[in-house]
C-alpha cells in the first residue's frame, strides 16, 4: 500500500493552511470574506473517523483572540470559541457514526491583506498518537460509452496483490460488483439523455477494505429519431408522410402523433392522413418507440393544405344486379365541407318504365346532361342505393351528381347496369298431412310471393297465394294414383306470371320434382335408348337353349319314325 500525503490531507493527515484576506492558499482552504469576518472552511468533505478514535484535537496559530473554530458534521455542530489557547479538544465518543462527513470552519474577524492566519489540524488517538490513514490504490483511466438506454464502462485495475474486484455506485446505490481481473461492464435500464455520476471503489480482501473511489460522470444518448424523407399533400384533406426508420438495436416501431394524440404506428414506409381540415396546416410528430418503452422527443412535419372545391363528384360508383334490383354504391366526399347530398336519376335504355311514385315525388323527366333524358329517383347524403323499381332483363344507366350547400348541382358520374333473366320459380318444403276430417293438407315454406296452382289428376283444381303457404283438398275431391297415393301435384307462379317446376309431393309428404306422366316418358326414353342392348343380351343368353331344344324335337320326330317302320 501507499501513502499519499496530499489525500491523507483531504481524509484527516497532518497540514498546515496558509490562507490570506479573499485568495486561495497555497493549501486546499479557502479564505472568503464578507466584509467583517474572515472564514476558513477546511475539506473534511471525505473524511471517515475510525472507531477508535474518541477525540479530535484542533492546533493552529492565530492572530485575534476573537477567533471562532467550528467543527460541523451531518447530524449537527459544536463550536468554541478560542481565547487563550492554541488547542481545543472535542469529545466525539458516540456523537456520530464512522460514516459521517465532517469538516472544520475557523472563522476570524477580518485581517489585513498583509496578515496571515495559519491553521494546522492534527488527529490523534486517545494516546495521544498521530493517525495516518492507509489510502488503497483506485481504478484509473475510467472509460464510458454511451447509448441510449445503456452505459458501456471500461477501466484499469489496481496492480496491487490484494486487490479483488470494483464496486460500481450509482449514486449512493451498489449496482454491480466486476470480480478481478475483468475491467469493463455494462450498465443497463438507465433513462435516455440524462446525465449520470458513477463511483467505482477498489475492494481489498485482505483486509476487507474498500477504497474511496473514483467518480466518472457521463450522459446517456437520446433515442435516434426517424428521418422524414418525404412529404406529399395528396389534396386539400390528405397528405402522406414518408421516412426512414433508425438503425439500432431496440426499434420497435415510428409513432405518428397528431395534436399530442397518437394516431398511427408503423414500423417503416409511410403514413397516409385523411380527414384533415381543409385550408389550414396541421403539425405533426414523428417519434421512434423502443422496445423497452421509451420515446424520442419527436420530429415535427408541418403541411399546409389547399381549400376545398366549391363542387365535388362522387368516386368509386359500382353497380351490382339482380333480375328484380340493382345495388349502387360509391364514396362521398365526405371531408368536403361544402357538399350536401347526392341526386340519383335513372334512364332505361330498353323498357321505358314509367314510376309514378318518383312522378310523384320528384315530378316528371329531367335534363340531367345536354342531350340525355333521366326519371329522378332518389336523394341521399349515404353511400348506397338499392332500385327495387327494376324488371328483369333490361338494361338501366344511372346518373348520380352532387349538389352542394348553396343548391349548385355536378355534370354527375353514370353507370350502366343488365338486370339477369328471372329464374324460375320453384317449391321446397312441402309437406302432406290430414286433419280431423280426413281432408289432405298441402303446405310449403317457399314461395312466399305470386301463386301456386293446384292440380288434381293432371287438371287444374285450384289457385291460392302463394303467402298462403298450404291449400286443403277435400277427401272427397281426391284422386288416387294406381298405388294409392294422392295424384296432386303443385307448381309455383311468380309475381311477373312466370311458371315454375311441376312438383309432385309423395308418400308421407316427400316432395318429388317430377310426376307420373314425367315417370313414364322417361321410362319409355330408357328403353328406347337400352332396349337393343338388352334384347342382344337377351340373344346370347336364349339362343343356346333354343338350338338345342330344336335340335332335341328333330330327334324325338326321327326315333318315332323308325318306330312305327
Amino acid at each position: 500500500m501507499s501513502f499519499d500525503r496530499d489525500e491523507a490531507l483531504n481524509k484527516g493527515g497532518i497540514e498546515t493552511y496558509s490562507v490570506t484576506d479573499g485568495s486561495t492558499n497555497t493549501g486546499i482552504a479557502t479564505g472568503i470574506s464578507d466584509g467583517i469576518n474572515f472564514h476558513v472552511y477546511i475539506p473534511f468533505e471525505n473524511y471517515v473517523k475510525p472507531e477508535s478514535i474518541t477525540s479530535l484535537y484542533f492546533d493552529w496559530v492565530y492572530m485575534n483572540s476573537q477567533t471562532t473554530f467550528r467543527l460541523v458534521y451531518e447530524n449537527g455542530d459544536l463550536s468554541d470559541s478560542i481565547t487563550v489557547d492554541r488547542r481545543i479538544n472535542i469529545n466525539v465518543t458516540g456523537m456520530y457514526s464512522s460514516d459521517y462527513a465532517i469538516k472544520g470552519v475557523l472563522v476570524s474577524p477580518r485581517i489585513n491583506n498583509n496578515d496571515r492566519n495559519e491553521l494546522q489540524v492534527v488527529n490523534v488517538f486517545n494516546d495521544g498518537s498521530i493517525y495516518e490513514p492507509t489510502i488503497y490504490s483506485e481504478v484509473a483511466n475510467v472509460f464510458g460509452e454511451p447509448y441510449y438506454n445503456r452505459i458501456y464502462l471500461e477501466w484499469e485495475n489496481p496492480d496491487e496483490e490484494d486487490f479483488r474486484k470494483v464496486r460500481v455506485y450509482k449514486g449512493d446505490e451498489l449496482i454491480e460488483e466486476v470480480e478481478s481481473p475483468s475491467n469493463f461492464r455494462v450498465i443497463n435500464y438507465l433513462e435516455p439523455d440524462t446525465e449520470y455520476t458513477f463511483v467505482l471503489t477498489s475492494y481489498y480482501d485482505p483486509p476487507g477494505e474498500e477504497s474511496y473511489g473514483v467518480s466518472f460522470d457521463i450522459s446517456t444518448l437520446p433515442v435516434p429519431e426517424v428521418e422524414v424523407t418525404e412529404v406529399e399533400v395528396l389534396n386539400y384533406h390528405s397528405a402522406s408522410i414518408s421516412f426512414a426508420s433508425p438503425s439500432f438495436n431496440g426499434y420497435e416501431r415510428t409513432e405518428l402523433y397528431f395534436n399530442d394524440i397518437l394516431v398511427s404506428t408503423k414500423k417503416n414506409g409511410s403514413f397516409i392522413l385523411e380527414g384533415l381540415e381543409p385550408g389550414n396546416e396541421h403539425n405533426f410528430v414523428l417519434k421512434t418507440a423502443t422496445t423497452d418503452g421509451h420515446r424520442s422527443e419527436g420530429i415535427q412535419v408541418s403541411i399546409a393544405f389547399p381549400e376545398a372545391p366549391e363542387i365535388e363528384e362522387i368516386t368509386n360508383l359500382k353497380a351490382n344486379s339482380d333480375y328484380n334490383r340493382v345495388d349502387l354504391s360509391w364514396k362521398i366526399p365526405q371531408y368536403n365541407p361544402n357538399f350536401e347530398f347526392v341526386r340519383i336519376y335513372r334512364r332505361n335504355n330498353v323498357n321505358d318504365i314509367d314510376n309514378s311514385l318518383t312522378s310523384f315525388l320528384f315530378g316528371s323527366r329531367v335534363s340531367a346532361n345536354e342531350n340525355e333524358e333521366y326519371d329522378p329517383l332518389f336523394e341521399t347524403n349515404g353511400s348506397y342505393f338499392n332500385d327495387l323499381s327494376v324488371e328483369p332483363e333490361s338494361e338501366y344507366e344511372y346518373l348520380l351528381t352532387t349538389v352542394n350547400t348553396e343548391g349548385e348541382e355536378s355534370e354527375g358520374v353514370t353507370i350502366q347496369a343488365t338486370t339477369d333473366p328471372e329464374p324460375l320459380p320453384t317449391m321446397s318444403g312441402v309437406n302432406l298431412t290430414t286433419n280431423e276430417n280426413g281432408d289432405y293438407v298441402y303446405t310449403w315454406s317457399n314461395p312466399t310471393t305470386g301463386e301456386v296452382v293446384v292440380y288434381v289428376s293432371g287438371s287444374e283444381y285450384i289457385t291460392v297465394p302463394a303467402s298462403n303457404g298450404q291449400v286443403v283438398i277435400p277427401e272427397e275431391d281426391m284422386v288416387y294414383t294406381f298405388l294409392g297415393n294422392p295424384n296432386v301435384t303443385l307448381q309455383p307462379i311468380s309475381p311477373s306470371g312466370l311458371e315454375g317446376v311441376v312438383t309432385s309431393p309423395g308418400i308421407g309428404g316427400v316432395s318429388l320434382p317430377f310426376t307420373t306422366g314425367d315417370l313414364l316418358i322417361t321410362s319409355v326414353g330408357l328403353i328406347a335408348i337400352f332396349g337393343s342392348f338388352i334384347l342382344l343380351v337377351l340373344t346370347f343368353r336364349f339362343t343356346p337353349r333354343l338350338i338345342a331344344m330344336v335340335k332335341k324335337s328333330v330327334e324325338n320326330k326321327q326315333r318315332i319314325r323308325r318306330s312305327k317302320s
